[in-house]
């Protein structure tokens, strides 16, 4: 006995001329209408991209069995189950179970996903260890584990000896500290051992034993860290005064500060204990010379006086403010100018302008002469001694600095400046032009214990009421 099909499909032609289905091997009349249902699947018939295509146009109907529908339900109704349009747009369970399908699913579609923030787990892991080799380190440090791959045995130093730790098994990982990127290695024999990837930033992995026996849970900070220990099952009631608790001299300190001159491996008592008598002893004896060389030899030499000048009060003390020990010889390397030392008595400072010591206190030197003066020596400290014969001696070495010459009239005149009573060699010759006179701050001229200095205004014009000062500087 025939059944009616569930999904009743009636097409009807109207549209002026036959019109053929291809994938249905089925030619439809104009004026007529086929029940393809009866003839064909439900699957071939949402197949037929063709019949959809002429519903969609209007040159056939559909009929569902109980009325016409218009060419956009038509179309609906023929597409509910169409196989090309399931494959084109729904993704099937092999592509959503494969990353490189190129299927994207949005996150922010996924109901009670993790945040961003989460860190990316990776398998467990039984050791961290310093070393897979055919032999054990030579150096270890306390509770180091190593893979010796000749015994194919984990190995952990006691401090004294190297401890069994049982058989490696097929399968094993460990967290690889002798690699550059501090990988994670895996092993199915015991012998050879491979790097499972670099590690990538954030990676969490649980490390059954970290040195001590109990498991920790640790987080990748690659390159800058390596693995950093973000859980231990033993912190708790470790360090908040819990029935775990630790005393300061269970706590080895193992990356101790050179500056403080605590050793490696230093129990915390004996560090803090160190660290308070270095505090007692500077906070009560510290020194300047201390104050210099700390952080390095002279590098504490430097005061920024950025909120005001440095200031020493001495108070009602009977001793100096301020010493600087005299030396027999002043310095010759490492010169600055501004620099400041003592010799025979002198406060010398050094004069990078002119490349020398000097004293720090200026002289000066007067010459000078009342009226008109012309091709005349001038008198020293502008008295009646001429200075043609006789003149200033220098009671040491010394420096001229600069020189001030100045007539009553504005007057065009030469002036000379002359030793030992020669007109060789010249101190200064200079040009007085249509002026009252001049000032010259930056000579450099040096002169020797016992040369005696005389002026001359020469024969080039004349000065009236001329004074002539000079300023210098012993030069010890």
């Amino acid at each position: 006995m025939a059944t009616t099909p569930v999904y009743v499909v009636i097409i009807k032609n109207n549209s002026g001329s036959s019109q053929t289905i291809d994938e249905l091997g089925v030619t439809i009349a104009n004026g007529s209408l086929k029940t393809l249902s009866n003839n064909y699947t439900y699957s071939q018939i949402a197949d037929s991209d063709i019949l959809r295509n002429l519903v969609a146009l209007g040159s056939l109907v559909v009929n569902d069995g109980t009325a016409d529908l218009t060419a956009t339900n038509g179309v609906k109704y023929l597409t509910y189950i169409n196989r090309s349009k399931l494959e084109t747009e729904f993704a099937s369970k092999t592509q959503l179970s494969s990353p490189s399908s190129g299927v994207t699913v949005d996150w922010s579609n996924i109901a009670n996903a993790p945040s961003y923030g989460d860190v990316l787990w990776t398998t467990p892991v039984l050791y961290k260890v310093t070393s897979i080799n055919t032999t054990k380190p030579t150096t270890p440090t306390l509770n180091d584990i190593c893979v010796d791959t000749t015994l194919k045995h984990f190995f952990q130093w006691s401090g004294s000896a190297w401890t069994d730790l049982g058989a490696c098994a097929a399968t094993n990982r460990v967290i690889n500290l002798a690699d550059a990127n501090k990988a994670i290695y895996a092993t199915v024999d015991g012998t050879v051992w491979v790097t499972t990837g670099t590690p990538r930033d954030n990676t969490s992995v649980m490390v059954n034993n970290d040195g001590d026996g109990r498991p920790a849970q640790y987080i990748s900070d690659l390159p800058t860290s390596g693995w950093m220990k973000i859980g231990d099952v033993d912190f708790a009631g470790h360090f908040d005064g819990g029935p775990n608790k630790h005393n300061a001299g269970e706590i080895n300190v193992v990356n101790a500060r050179t500056n403080l001159g605590i050793p490696a491996n230093t129990d915390l008592d004996t560090a803090l204990a160190d660290i308070d008598t270095k505090m007692g002893v500077a906070l009560i004896k510290n020194t300047l010379d201390m104050s210099y060389d700390q952080g390095g030899v002279g590098v504490g030499r430097l005061i920024n006086a950025t909120d005001g000048a440095v200031k020493i009060d001495r108070g009602a003390a009977t001793s100096a403010s301020f010493e600087i020990v005299p030396k027999a010889t002043l310095p010759t390397t490492g010169l600055s100018d501004g620099q400041l030392d003592i010799k025979n008595g002198f406060l010398c400072i050094y004069d990078a302008s002119r490349g020398k010591w000097l004293s720090v206190n200026r002289n000066t030197f007067i010459f000078g002469r009342k009226g008109n003066s012309s091709d005349q020596y001038l008198s020293y400290y502008a008295g009646n001694l001429v200075s043609n014969s006789s003149g200033l001696r220098l009671i040491r070495n010394a420096t001229i600095t600069g020189l001030t010459i100045q007539s009553d009239t504005i007057s065009t005149f030469d002036i000379s400046i002359l030793k030992n009573k020669i007109t060789t060699p010249v101190v200064y010759t200079g040009s007085v032009l249509a002026g009252y006179g001049i000032s010259i701050d930056n000579l450099n001229i040096d002169m020797n214990k016992d040369d005696f200095i005389q002026s001359l205004i020469t024969a080039l014009g004349t000065a009236v009421n001329p004074v002539v000062i000079l300023e210098y500087s012993w030069r010890i």
